[in-house]
């Protein structure tokens, strides 16, 4: 299982988790959790119902928001797919 690591990985690393996990492992499974950019939406709505100030961030480069400061990517439910 690989939680919430993928989108820290600059592109080359990612090509490396790739052939690594499902290359050189070779598991009978393999789960991988991301953020799905399509939810980020609904932070907005969250954050003007809430006294709590939320967070979201953006990278050069990238056209959308992100959760988290160290994100490189966060892909949609397609994206996800097709990778």
């Amino acid at each position: 299982m690989s939680s919430e690591v993928i989108e820290h990985l600059d592109p080359p690393e990612l090509a490396l988790y790739w052939e690594i996990h499902l290359g050189v492992l070779q598991p009978n499974k393999l789960i991988v959790t991301t953020p799905n950019r399509e939810f980020n939406a609904l932070f907005d709505e969250v954050e003007k119902g809430s006294e709590a100030v939320g967070r979201t961030y953006t990278r050069e480069g990238v056209p959308y928001r992100m959760r988290h400061e160290d994100h490189r990517f966060e892909y949609t439910r397609d994206e996800f797919q097709d990778e």
